[in-house]
């Protein structure tokens, strides 16, 4: 199982870069693109100068055919030869074949070849280690983009908000007293409103790749006091990049970590989702994360292409009762995750 790298990047909450602007922002995120772009030339390098190395590995290895050749014609023993006829040379130098059978010529030839090979792969693995780094810097950089030209517009929109009040008090008529009402039986409460946003109420059936319709204020309100608060605005964020429901998205993940405060796999491996956590060792087999934001890009997209679009391997409908379908092993998982979404949109 290939895992992510696990360096965390601190979370990014809405209002918490109050000095950052979305333009010095847009160009951190540029800087942190050219870095990434760096890093991948020189994974490359790194992946070109294995190539050589297993080349000349090819050309030592003939060298070594022929040292066995004249052992062989001198009628002496070798353990080159079980090496040399391993179907996996890189296997076969871990074998219980003993160094000591070989010459020193054959040990230095065998040595030189796995140092070199053994360097540039633990280079190549230091590069990308840096370069999802960089990765996960950018997509942080990115959140913070979107969260300041959130807080503008909306700080532009109180203001125009606040100043047509004013004026419509200024020009305003006094109205007439309002009677009061006749004595009797209280009125009912009015009915709560529906929900807002063209994705509709959230039901097994709700179409996920149509926008939602939440809030970040629903959201942050929703999580208040936990520890996934501080995600709010990823959950966002990742609704408008990969076409995922917003509701759904935290849903789940309320549902996997517990609010953020039981799972074994969110704290150590940002894995919000259950993501490869499988029944007989979910702590040790989940995915691990850089960052609970890098965990909810990557669900967003993995969910829409793997289950919400019909070229999708287990696709049954976009909705949350076709994902639970080869989702999870609970057959209750689909009926809890609408309970939650319900409760965020009464919010």
């Amino acid at each position: 199982m290939a895992l992510i790298g696990g360096i965390s990047s601190p979370p990014v909450q809405a209002g918490s870069s109050p000095a950052a602007t979305p333009s010095s922002l847009a160009a951190m995120v540029a800087q942190a693109k050219a870095k990434v772009a760096e890093l991948g030339t020189e994974v490359q390098t790194a992946r070109e100068q294995i190539s050589h190395d297993q080349a000349s590995s090819a050309q030592e290895r003939a060298e070594l055919a022929s040292l066995v050749a004249d052992e062989y014609q001198q009628g002496t023993s070798s353990g080159l030869l079980a090496l040399l006829a391993s179907p996996d040379f890189n296997s076969a130098l871990d074998t219980e074949i003993s160094m000591d059978q070989l010459g020193q010529s054959e040990r230095q030839l065998i040595t030189e070849l796995a140092a070199n090979i053994s360097d540039e792969r633990s280079t190549e693995a230091e590069l990308v280690k840096e370069q999802q780094q960089e990765e996960a810097t950018e997509a942080r950089l990115q959140a913070e983009e979107v969260v300041a030209e959130y807080e503008a517009e909306q700080a532009a929109a109180a203001q125009a908000a606040a100043a047509a009040a004013a004026k419509a008090r200024a020009q305003a008529t006094p109205a007439a007293p309002i009677p009061s009402p006749p004595p009797g039986p209280a009125p009912s409460p009015p009915a709560p409103p529906a929900p807002t946003g063209t994705g509709g109420p959230f039901a097994l059936d709700t179409n996920l790749t149509l926008p939602s319709g939440i809030t970040l204020g629903q959201i942050q309100a929703f999580l208040s006091g936990t520890p996934l608060e501080a995600d709010s605005s990823y959950f966002i964020q990742a609704e408008q990049n990969s076409h995922v429901s917003a509701i759904y998205l935290v849903s789940d993940a309320v549902l996997e970590t517990g609010w953020g405060q039981t799972s074994c796999i969110y704290p150590s491996k940002h894995n919000l989702f259950g993501l490869e956590a499988y029944d007989s060792n979910p702590c040790g087999d989940a995915m691990s994360f850089p960052s609970d934001q890098a965990c909810i890009a990557y669900d967003g997209n993995f969910i829409y292409n793997d289950y919400l679009v019909p070229s999708g391997p287990y696709y049954h409908g976009p909705t949350v009762q076709g994902i639970g379908v080869d989702y999870a092993s609970d057959s209750s998982w689909a009926a809890k995750i609408v309970q939650i979404g319900d409760d965020l949109q009464a919010v």
